[in-house]
């Protein structure tokens, strides 16, 4: 019972400030947090999945159908996922193998892919938006597809390498500072900027920096990272930084796809190390 009630809070959460905002968001937290404690708890949970969804759809949108189908959607999600991985993955929480583990890559992309359509088919119609659906659903995909991974494996990795996520404190306090003291830099000058040209290279920066901070911090310093970077960009759209208010679709785009490389390309480059080896 204390399960569910801790997954409906952070679903309701989740949905409230990124999915359901008026603004776009980059990712949504919900995915994320939904799949990883499907993962780690099993079908149990899936009632607290379903609620937390159902009451934030309710209280954005009014409809009680069209809630009650979304909430469906999202639980299938996280419950398909999580059906398929043990069915053909194995049991394992972050796989034993990298090729099992680009499996999942896969899988989540597809799977979110079909579910951000049948979100925006169930949903168009009642948008106050007048984007087109193309455009529309290719951010809805996107965001659905990097909040998933990335608070995914975050929230994974916390709980599978959680001596090692203490390691960090006994790093060079100085260099660990600056490390991440420069991606919340970056990512600050992202949600302030709203120039194209200034944008793509802040995008380059990002990238850069996290990949040094994978480098030299392995799988759970990645992670940490990533996590870092996703929390900033979805409390930016929350509070209406200017870049959700200003940018345009090629902007946001941009952003979602810097997002899903980085974490993807490093990720796959550092799976092997973060297995069985220390933070060295």
């Amino acid at each position: 019972m204390s399960e569910n009630a801790l997954v409906f809070l952070l679903q309701y959460i989740g949905l409230t400030l990124s999915t359901l905002l008026p603004n776009p968001s980059p990712l949504w937290m919900a995915s994320g947090t939904a799949c990883a404690f499907i993962f780690l708890r099993g079908y149990s949970v899936v009632g607290g999945i379903w609620l937390g969804s159902l009451a934030a759809y309710y209280f954005a949108s009014g409809h009680f159908i069209l809630s009650l189908s979304c909430a469906a959607l999202q639980t299938l999600q996280a419950g398909g996922l999580f059906f398929i991985c043990q069915r053909y993955l194995g049991p394992s929480l972050l796989f034993s193998h990298k090729r099992h583990f680009i499996y999942f890559i896969l899988l989540s992309g597809v799977t979110t892919a079909f579910v951000a359509l049948a979100l925006l088919s169930l949903c168009y119609a009642a948008l106050p938006s007048v984007t087109s659906p193309l455009p529309l659903w290719s951010l809805w995909w996107l965001a659905n597809w990097n909040g998933l991974f990335i608070f995914f494996i975050a929230l994974i990795t916390l709980d599978a390498y959680f001596p090692l996520i203490s390691d960090l404190k006994k790093r060079n306090k100085v260099k660990l500072t600056l490390a991440y003291g420069c991606l919340a830099l970056l990512t600050f000058l992202v949600l302030l900027n709203t120039g194209f040209a200034i944008h793509i290279g802040l995008c380059v920066l990002i990238f850069t920096c996290i990949f040094l901070i994978a480098k030299s911090y392995k799988w759970c310093g990645l992670f940490a990272a990533e996590f870092l970077l996703g929390f900033m960009l979805s409390l930016g759209a929350y509070i209406k930084a200017p870049f959700f208010i200003q940018s345009t679709f090629t902007h946001l785009l941009s952003l979602q796809f810097t997002l899903l490389l980085t974490v993807i390309v490093n990720s796959v480059l550092r799976y092997n190390a973060s297995k069985y080896s220390t933070i060295s």
